[in-house]
């Protein structure tokens, strides 16, 4: 080692360690946000661009093929002098007033219901998730018939266009 006192020395192992812990969270930190990137792409790409570009076209007057023409606030004006916006921000309250309160008290209601000891529980549960279960096996034999070597639609529209 070094010819420093013993408490230096201590204090440079220290170091080195706290160097040493640091370079190895440096490097889980990079794994991590490897793992985490997809994510941040897709929302990136799938949320926020259309929500920043739904706002900057706010302000303009654009039909979908020629050049925005930037208008400035004469579509929120419009937007706000319109009678069945106002109506549907009335129904868009008066329905997350009344449906959400509702929803949740029934799921509530339900749940304490299904976690009672009453005879013939197993039946009511079973009845209550059989919609849980049988969705996906209808969505797998739709996705069994469109396959289907023989008759199946997919290659129904393969024969058409003389495709194999």
């Amino acid at each position: 080692m070094n010819n420093y006192p013993v408490a230096l020395q201590s204090k440079e192992k220290k170091v080195v360690q706290v160097a040493k812990k640091r370079k190895k969270f440096n490097r889980e930190a990079w794994i991590a946000l490897l793992f985490v990137a997809p994510t941040f792409l897709g929302l990136f790409v799938f949320y926020m661009m259309p929500a920043v570009a739904s706002f900057g076209l706010a302000f303009t007057s654009w039909d979908g093929l020629t050049a925005p023409i930037f208008v400035g606030f004469e579509n929120i004006t419009n937007l706000i002098q319109d009678q069945s916006f106002h109506r549907s921000i009335i129904n868009t309250v008066v329905f997350t007033l009344v449906s959400v309160p509702l929803s949740v008290c029934i799921a509530t209601l339900i749940s304490v219901l299904l976690n009672q000891k009453i005879k013939g529980m197993t039946f009511y549960r079973t009845l209550y998730f059989l919609p849980v279960v049988t969705m996906p096996v209808a969505v797998g034999m739709v996705w069994k018939w469109l396959y289907n070597t023989e008759y199946g639609l997919i290659n129904y529209i393969l024969g058409i266009f003389h495709l194999p």
